[in-house]
């Protein structure tokens, strides 16, 4: 029977002792590995887009501007991409069918909504106009944060912010027109300017930027439309009238010119040749004194 040997023992539990706790030490060093590679994620952002982090625990946003790959723990963080490049909103009279296709057999889809979008205007003489509208628009890259914190990371901005304020600046700007000055293109793209102008001194401090403002087809009653119609019609008649008018009393006077002209010229002939029969008759008379 072999001996007892305590240093032994003691050196035998010692290292099952080392062995748990290692074996503890891995465990729990395998763990922490699994969780990161379970909750770690990769992003990546593009030129056109800005990245907005935001911690779960602590509510802090940030905003990464830079385009490339961000590697976040997506259990304590989440992360939004945001558009950055110029945006469309058409408020027309074309309804939007299921999957873009217009509503209406034999139109196109313009609307972005699957009812009449457009925006019913009043002139200043009363007359109701109803005009197809397109707002291009984008995010400034420098205020997204204020677009967050005033919209939230969804489209909220388009319908809080664009859609709203487009609709309600429009009808006022454009509200100024009378029924004829529809007509005149010059007109529409002073307004239209107008109205750009007016809806960033509203949208910039919100972090949003319009870039244009597009008043396109417009339409009145169609009762009303064939009134103006033949009220233009006549218009146009009227100014032909005049212009032929206008015509004929420029041709009066081309014709009055002309002859005048030609009167002139004869004389002025006629003149010259009284001159040199006078100069003949002259020295024909001192040849004849000479020769007597």
């Amino acid at each position: 029977m072999p001996k007892f040997d305590p240093q032994r023992y003691q050196f035998s539990g010692a290292l099952r002792a080392f062995r748990g706790k290692l074996i503890m030490v891995l465990s729990a060093i395998v763990l922490v590995v699994l969780f990161t590679l379970v909750t770690i994620r990769v992003q990546r952002i593009s030129g056109t887009e800005v990245g907005v982090k935001i911690n779960n625990l602590t509510g802090e946003i940030t905003v990464i501007t830079d385009s490339g790959t961000n590697i976040y723990n997506g259990l304590f963080n989440s992360f939004h991409l945001l558009d950055t490049t110029v945006q469309r909103l058409e408020m027309a009279a074309e309804k939007r069918g299921l999957g873009g296709r217009a509503i209406e057999r034999g139109r196109g889809s313009r609307g972005g909504r699957p009812i009449r979008d457009d925006l019913r205007i009043k002139t200043t003489d009363g007359s109701d106009v109803f005009l197809d509208l397109t707002i291009n628009y984008s995010i400034r890259r420098d205020l997204i944060e204020e677009v967050i914190k005033t919209s939230g990371l969804g489209d909220a901005y388009k319908l809080k912010w664009v859609r709203d304020y487009s609709r309600s600046i429009c009808r006022s700007v454009f509200g100024e027109m009378t029924t004829e000055e529809f007509y005149d293109a010059s007109i529409r793209n002073d307004k239209s300017t107008k109205a750009e102008r007016e809806l960033n001194k509203l949208l910039r401090p919100f972090g949003i930027e319009i870039n244009r403002v597009i008043a396109e087809k417009f339409r009145f009653h169609s009762e009303y439309e064939a009134k103006i119609k033949a009220k233009k019609n006549a218009d146009q008649e009227v100014e032909k009238q005049i212009s032929q008018a206008n015509a004929a009393d420029q041709n009066q006077i081309f014709r009055t010119v002309e002859a005048t002209k030609k009167k002139e010229v004869f004389i002025a002939g006629y003149a010259g040749e009284m001159r040199q029969l006078l100069v003949q008759a002259n020295a024909q008379a001192e040849r004849v004194v000479k020769e007597a």
